[in-house]
């Protein structure tokens, strides 16, 4: 077989094709440079050393390609295609000789029996349903380096959602890999832990399932020792089962004093007494820690840092030791524990200026992939070798270059009631000097989650907006996560401080004279999207338009939505803070009852497909605005709640540009 004509395998777990063909160069103007898929999606490093395995984006699709790091291209030229509906999410090595791809979709199934757990209990496609409900599908794909050709790796004979989730690579034994997936009968929720060989996909249970638990913990060797899920009615508690040192039976994690469920159990150690747990233990954020169970007691401080919690430990590249941690400053910060992590600082050190996150690394640590980028510069994934040149894989985004960018500042404003906000400005491409920031037009632009937060990093929707001449404030309003449990609880607790928040950056622009007060417009996507929603209907004086896309607009029918899920209803409720404690309340702050109140021209986009916000809070919204030719409305058919189908996205950043244009007028400050 040529392999160089086109070749598709198509998966019956999702519908999605992958591809054989030729690779081609993307050409685009200005808008759709910005709204095309990020290029260098993942990469990693054969255990050898020897080869690259990478995923990028080409012509709106997903290619895999292996490179040899003395400069030739093993596969000839050729590369694996992802199907337009397939998404990557990770690129690993199994061992020298096999690569592993996982990657996911959406699709519409209806629900056919109650749901109990974690997801879709049990459902069924129907293409046709008009009560259809979007899912995410993910599943894994095995791949020959050599010949590029590959297989599902685990094909369920039914619906079933996840089918990617490794708990453990088994480093000392490469031919297979633990993960976690239910059996194929009627219940999907609750998974087995299996050993999986990863050529065949061959499987052995090596942990039954258990009522309420949906996730595994392992040791760093791969061994079970605790598992995590939900409880009560709705799933409204958390669990967490570890196992007994002494009886090798699991108990529940209140069994041991000082622990409790809402500790992330991430990891253990081979002594099978040992869990490393991320927990606050009465810091105001959360570090990472060494809990004995034998001892039932915490020994041992990994990490711990006043201002910024602690994500996840890095362990070596063999996977039995912590040899640094992951922690989210102005941008993600990778900290190696003394001893370890030499070659990335050395990489560190000749790049200044530049953010540097660790991506990969071969088995001897001495070469790395890093994903280098700044606000101003989209970067891309690089190969390093100590004492040698950096090795380009791809660029994040090719054809942006720096010179169309604009700078990118940190501030921090006060709210009213005194709190002070971290938030970003990205300026307009012309300004250059502090002196020209004065009455520009600019974009307010929250984050979504909320429960999330923005980087000091390149981010190609703010730039967007710059290279066409405006300001972009980005704020981490109360809730968002990084900065202590405090901060983030106070958003929890009460969606209304933070469109305070939100409401008081834009007030901080026009306040400072950066803003010109005339020319100010809303934006976001997913919660961020709500927020602009909010932002028109509660201040229908400060803002001359609103974007939203993929946007939460109607709260009572998303908690509806939610109950479709298994445990959908108590998470959500969390989620949801003190909304749905009083009617008054919840329709004060559901953009769909407000839409009177909105009096500005409103941009609404979303994908049909989307599994996290429902397309129907968009219809719900474009009925709720009525008519108006100052409105516009974008509904993608098929795609998700990213836009991850590339040609949508580049229409959606030409349709928002030409409405900022038409709403708050074309500024002179953008790129040539």
């Amino acid at each position: 077989m040529n392999r160089k004509l086109s070749h598709c395998i198509a998966s019956a777990v999702a519908g999605f094709a992958l591809c054989l063909g030729p690779v081609t160069t993307l050409a685009a103007p200005d808008t759709d440079l910005f709204g095309q898929l990020r290029a260098g999606h993942d990469a990693a490093i054969s255990p050898d050393g020897t080869r690259v395995a990478v995923i990028r984006a080409v012509d709106g699709d997903y290619i895999v390609q292996v490179v040899a790091l003395d400069g030739q291209d093993d596969s000839d030229g050729d590369a694996l295609r992802l199907g337009p509906r397939a998404k990557p999410k990770w690129i690993r090595w199994a061992n020298n000789d096999r690569v592993l791809v996982s990657f996911w979709g959406s699709k519409e199934y209806f629900t056919v029996t109650r749901t109990t757990g974690s997801r879709l209990k049990q459902s069924a496609y129907n293409s046709n349903s008009q009560a259809g409900v979007a899912i995410t599908v993910s599943s894994i794909y095995t791949i020959d380096p050599d010949t590029m050709e590959g297989r599902i790796l685990v094909m369920p004979k039914g619906l079933r959602q996840y089918n990617d989730q490794v708990l453990d690579w088994l480093e000392d034994d490469p031919d297979h890999i633990l993960m976690q997936f239910a059996s194929d009968d009627e219940d999907q929720t609750f998974p087995d832990v299996r050993k999986v060989h990863v050529e065949t996909g061959r499987d052995s249970v090596v942990e039954s399932d258990r009522d309420d638990i949906t996730h595994w913990i392992t040791t760093t060797d791969g061994r079970v020792i605790a598992g995590t899920g939900y409880t009560g009615s709705r799933g409204a508690k958390r669990k967490a089962i570890v196992r007994n040192p002494e009886t090798g039976s699991f108990d529940n994690v209140d069994r041991f004093s000082g622990l409790d469920p809402n500790m992330d159990i991430v990891s253990a150690y081979p002594d099978m007494r040992s869990l490393v747990v991320r927990a606050y233990r009465g810091e105001n954020t959360r570090g990472l820690h060494i809990y004995d169970l034998a001892e039932q007691a915490f020994t041992e401080t990994i990490f711990q840092d006043e201002s910024f919690d602690a994500n996840s430990p890095i362990f070596s590249a063999d996977g039995t030791k912590i040899v640094g941690v992951t922690y989210a400053a102005d941008v993600p910060i990778r900290t190696f524990l003394p001893g370890y992590g030499d070659v990335l600082r050395e990489a560190e050190s000749k790049l200044d200026g530049y953010s540097v996150q660790f991506v990969d690394q071969s088995a001897d640590g001495q070469t790395i992939v890093i994903r280098v980028s700044n606000p101003y510069d989209p970067g891309g994934l690089y190969v390093y070798q100590s004492g040698k040149p950096f090795s380009l894989l791809t660029p994040n985004y090719p054809g942006v270059l720096p010179d169309m960018l604009g700078n990118v500042v940190s501030v921090r404003y006060s709210a009213r009631d005194g709190s002070k906000i971290p938030a970003y400005v990205t300026l307009p491409t012309k300004i250059r000097d502090t002196a020209q920031i004065k009455d520009l037009p600019f974009i307010v632009l929250p984050h979504g989650g909320p429960y999330a937060r923005d980087y000091k990093t390149f981010d190609w929707l703010a730039q967007l907006f710059a290279s066409h001449g405006y300001g972009v404030l980005q704020m981490n309003f109360r809730g968002s996560t990084g900065y202590g449990a405090a901060f983030e609880r106070a958003g929890r607790e009460d969606w209304t401080l933070i469109q305070n928040d939100v409401e008081d950056g834009a007030r901080y622009l026009i306040e400072k004279g950066y803003a010109d007060p005339n020319r100010l417009c809303i934006a976001g996507w997913s919660f961020g999207g709500y927020a602009a929603l909010m932002g028109a209907a509660n201040d229908p004086e400060l803002y001359q338009c609103a974007i939203a896309v993929a946007a939460l607009t109607d709260v009572k029918d998303f908690y509806r939505d939610s109950k479709k899920f298994a445990f959908g209803s108590g998470r959500t409720r969390r989620f949801l803070g003190n909304l749905l404690d009083d009617d008054d309340v919840l329709r004060a702050n559901t953009p769909v009852d407000r839409a009177d109140d909105i009096q500005v021209p409103v941009f609404l986009a979303h994908g049909t497909l989307d599994a996290v916000v429902d397309h129907d809070q968009f219809v719900s919204m474009d009925r709720a605005l009525g008519g108006g030719d100052d409105h516009v409305r974008l509904s993608f058919e098929g795609d998700d709640h990213y836009l991850n189908i590339q040609e949508n996205r580049q229409r959606l950043a030409e349709s928002m540009i030409d409405f900022v244009q038409n709403n708050i007028g074309e500024s002179p400050h953008g790129a040539d």
